[in-house]
């Protein structure tokens, strides 16, 4: 999944924009519940290295929360790591070169619920 791709289908799936809450960082964002602003997803373009992978320069990452009880079911697919920059018990961070759409969208909807 491209990055244009992944802002449209939460735009018109949760209605919800990307918003840039550091001054200096105009590509890492978040994306918000718009009655209680609750993050219920963080984009980040990561070094491969940081995040154990093979390769040099960057990759597009969506952190997520699953919640202690779904993660371990999630941590087992292709393109699902242990949350960077995130607490690891409650939040996932998906490769979205890797990850397949359906595991996309069952995560992003548990997460959406989770923080709601």
């Amino acid at each position: 999944m491209t990055k244009p791709e992944l802002f449209d289908y939460i735009a018109n799936r949760f209605i919800a924009d990307p918003e840039y809450p550091w001054e200096d960082d105009q590509v890492d964002c978040v994306f918000r519940h718009g009655n209680n602003k609750k993050w219920f997803a963080l984009y980040m373009e990561v070094d491969r290295k940081r995040l154990g992978l093979e390769g040099s320069g960057a990759t597009a990452i969506l952190n997520v929360k699953t919640g202690p009880l779904l993660q371990g079911s999630y941590l087992g697919k292709v393109g699902i790591l242990p949350a960077y920059h995130m607490n690891k018990t409650n939040w996932v961070s998906m490769i979205l070169e890797t990850v397949d759409r359906v595991t996309f969208e069952e995560l992003l909807d548990i997460s959406w619920e989770l923080t709601k």
